[in-house]
């Protein structure tokens, strides 16, 4: 495990030699799709060109190009999460990460008063929940990447242990502040505590990886029994969050047969079947020698398969998440697309380079570096709107949360 991620160095994502790169890269794609492409609505016809070339009026257009327009505020958001990110790590030494700069990025555009714009339910608010369910998806590539199966099923108790213990005493305790605070009936507070215990992978993930990356608790598997728990935590909270609803909202509907399938869905059937098995058995699709040398791209030997496999990785993590979160088990879909990702590396380990997971890895590492690290901060930033929020109930809030973790 630690041998293979040193070697390759398959956790910590290649940084840009520059700024310039990723900035570029989406300059050239906004120009590209933009400008060429994208539908444009101009009385009477036409198109983006004739209106360049001065067939029509400039402003009896509308393009989505154009400020207002969707694409431009999309591509917005990047460049000033970018920027803003690789300012706030510039000017702190590199000792605050970028994701803060990211996230303060969205928050920005999100509520600054000069711009009126809704960000995150006036930015394709169909698109954007996709959008981070795809960077997710890539994180759990990676992050499954990185697990030590052999580690994994030593350090199995704890595993269980930190999936557990930790949610239920956080539930208590913010449950017990909710109350104080908030004049929140019982039930109510278990609810909420039940909605702040559930581990967010898209901000622990990243945080993880970077620590691999850095060689640190590797030996020990420390990294590994992190993931692994945090992934379960999801399935524990969602378990405890579907009956304490029930609890909350018709306690006489709280019957043995209803715990029962409450329990039997979301934790039997969403980590056993469809984390274990279903991750397991893709993953073990996808190793075998006659599938994992048909993803290639015709007439192109060797690593030139890279692109191919990349895509193909990622289509099959994306319909396992996807098709999970479906059936309201995303729980047992993380869990799957970690396994999935976990099994093909240790079935791959010890192969040549051209044929492991390695290069693999690698397009995935390098499309979270250039653009999912910034979306996904960004996007998780633009979801604050300020309006809905007051001084007094943040600052109660922020003392709830506080004492929560202190509790967890």
């Amino acid at each position: 495990g630690s041998s293979f991620f040193c070697s390759h160095s398959i956790m910590k994502a290649p940084s840009p030699r520059s700024l310039l790169a990723p900035l570029g890269l989406a300059a050239t794609t906004f120009t590209t799709v933009i400008f060429l492409w994208w539908p444009k609505s101009c009385p009477g016809g036409g198109t983006f060109r004739d209106v360049v070339l001065g067939d029509k009026a400039l402003a009896e257009c509308e393009h989505g190009g154009f400020p207002g327009g969707w694409p431009f505020d999309l591509f917005l958001l990047y460049f000033v999460a970018v920027g803003l990110g690789a300012l706030v790590s510039a000017a702190s030494g590199g000792r605050v990460p970028k994701l803060l700069g990211m996230i303060i990025a969205g928050y920005i555009l999100r509520n600054a008063p000069a711009s009126n714009k809704d960000y995150e339910n006036g930015l394709v608010p169909e698109f954007m929940g996709t959008l981070r369910n795809v960077v997710f998806t890539i994180i759990l590539l990676r992050a499954g990447a990185g697990l030590d199966i052999a580690k994994l099923k030593k350090n199995a108790k704890v595993v269980l242990l930190m999936m557990i213990v930790p949610s239920i005493v956080e539930i208590a305790v913010i449950a017990g502040m909710s109350v104080a605070i908030f004049s929140f009936p019982v039930t109510w507070g278990l609810l909420l505590g039940a909605v702040l215990t559930a581990l967010s992978p898209a901000v622990a993930m990243p945080v993880l990886l970077n620590l691999m990356g850095q060689g640190y608790g590797i030996r020990q598997g420390i990294p590994t029994t992190l993931m692994a728990a945090g992934a379960l935590n999801i399935v524990i909270a969602v378990v405890l969050y579907d009956l304490l609803e029930a609890l909350a909202l018709s306690p006489a509907a709280i019957t043995g047969g209803e715990i029962a399938r409450i329990v039997g869905m979301n934790l039997v059937v969403s980590v056993v079947g469809v984390g274990a098995v279903l991750g397991g058995a893709l993953g073990r699709l996808f190793s075998t020698v006659g599938v994992w040398d048909s993803l290639t791209w015709p007439g192109v030997p060797g690593v030139g398969q890279t692109p191919v496999r990349a895509v193909a990785v990622l289509l099959a993590a994306l319909t396992l998440f996807f098709g999970a979160s479906a059936f309201g088990m995303s729980g047992g879909g993380s869990l799957g697309v970690m396994i999935f990702a976990a099994s093909m590396v240790q079935r791959k380990r010890g192969q040549p380079e051209e044929q492991s997971f390695a290069p693999v890895l690698g397009i995935l590492n390098y499309s979270w570096s250039i653009f999912g690290e910034a979306f996904l901060f960004a996007s998780l930033g633009a979801a604050v709107d300020q309006k809905q929020l007051s001084g007094a109930t943040v600052l109660k809030g922020a003392g709830v949360i506080v004492v929560g973790l202190l509790g967890r």
